[in-house]
Parts: C-alpha cells; sequence; structure tokens
C-alpha cells in the first residue's frame, strides 16, 4: 500500500497516541471534557412574559407612529380619489395639526432646571 497516508510521517501527541494532534480532554474549548452542569431555575413563564412585555413597550410608539402614517396616506389616496377637495382639506388638516403643536410647543417650552 503505496500513497500519502503510508508516507506521512508520524505524530506523536504528548498522550502518546500515533497520528492524535491533541492532548487528551482537550474537549470544550480547551476546558473540561466532561459536558456542563444544568443551571437550576431556568427561565419559567413569567421570564417569557416579561421580556415580551418590554419588547412591545419599547416598539408600540414606533409601530403606532408607523401604522397611522400608512393609514393617512391611504385615507389621503381614497380622499382624493373621491374629490381633489377632500383630499387637500385632509392635508391641510395635518399641516394645522403640525403647527398647532409647533406653536404649543413654542409657548410651553421645556422645564431643564
Amino acid at each position: 500500500m503505496g500513497g500519502i497516508v503510508r508516507d506521512r510521517p508520524r505524530v506523536l501527541a504528548p498522550d502518546r497516541r500515533p497520528g492524535s494532534l491533541y492532548a487528551t480532554g482537550v474537549g470544550f474549548y480547551y476546558g473540561s471534557s466532561k459536558p456542563p452542569e444544568d443551571e437550576p431555575g431556568t427561565g419559567g413563564f413569567r421570564d417569557v412574559v416579561a421580556i415580551t412585555w418590554a419588547v412591545f413597550r419599547v416598539l408600540s410608539i414606533p409601530v403606532g407612529i408607523l401604522l397611522g402614517t400608512i393609514f393617512y396616506l391611504v385615507l389621503v389616496f381614497w380622499l382624493f380619489s373621491i374629490h381633489p377637495l377632500a383630499g387637500l382639506a385632509a392635508i391641510l388638516a395635518a399641516l394645522g395639526a403640525f403647527g398647532a403643536r409647533a406653536v404649543w410647543e413654542a409657548k410651553h417650552p421645556p422645564d431643564l432646571g
């Protein structure tokens, strides 16, 4: 039998087995070769509900703004399909609300002190 396997030099690793590249017990990332012990008290229903509630609280405002904007755009297109003045009235109402909010913010500056 000739070939690569026979002509390959023999390597003696620290465990003294021919052809071995590692020492015995290399295991999990060079640590112990035993599997890790189970952690006590894994997460339950309350942990899942708490994490889900936190994610919903964080995402509720941006998702609400996004869905409200999409609804408003569909409404404006629908109003323009009914009559051009109805679509213009919806745009002017949104600009009026934006302007009213800007005036209110200008009259009530935040208290930073």
